[in-house]
């Protein structure tokens, strides 16, 4: 059983395959990617919620968080954060339709490696001066692992999506059969 799952996961990782183009696709991959970023970051926030409400951290948050033209302050930043969200996902699938041609050849290896990249030079730094300018390492340390988890499991996802296995032409064995016969 254990020999299948490895034979099925090298296939998956070695495989050759290109960026898919395909409308279709790049639609499922912007729809998986936002869903994936907005299941993780809605989850966090069941860990960090004293953060927001406590009176001695309501200085640090914005207006939107606090008030927004008189709808309640949730809807109207859970609004703005399904058009962030949108726009983070669209802004993620077309940078790894540019890129993700550089990358290792393996879909999975490709995605996970463009998650870690996007991680490692866009949300890694921008954690780092947060530090520097908020007192609250956890929630800090808390969005940082969201991130990781969204760009890694969404880079993963992504990769899947729009990877598309290159047709290698089928050798014709009879013309191999007779190679050999005259070689010999």
């Amino acid at each position: 059983m254990w020999e299948i799952k490895k034979k099925v996961i090298q296939k998956i990782t070695n495989e050759e395959s290109r960026i898919s183009r395909s409308p279709g696709r790049i639609f499922i991959a912007l729809f998986v990617f936002f869903v994936i970023s907005q299941v993780v970051y809605n989850s966090g926030v069941l860990f960090s919620m004293n953060y927001y409400t406590e009176d001695k951290y309501i200085t640090i948050w914005s207006d939107i968080i606090l008030s927004l033209s008189g709808s309640s302050p949730e809807m109207g930043f859970f609004y703005i954060s399904i058009i962030f969200g949108m726009v983070a996902s669209i802004l993620f699938v077309s940078v790894y339709m540019f890129l993700g041609r550089g990358l290792k050849k393996g879909p999975m290896e490709r995605g996970l490696e463009y998650g870690m990249l996007v991680f490692m030079v866009g949300i890694l730094p921008s954690s780092f001066f947060l530090y520097l300018l908020f007192n609250i390492t956890e929630i800090i340390a808390l969005w940082t692992f969201q991130n990781l988890i969204v760009y890694m499991a969404g880079g993963l996802a992504v990769g899947g999506i729009l990877s598309e296995p290159i047709e290698k032409p089928a050798v014709n064995e009879e013309k191999t059969d007779r190679n050999r016969d005259k070689s010999q």
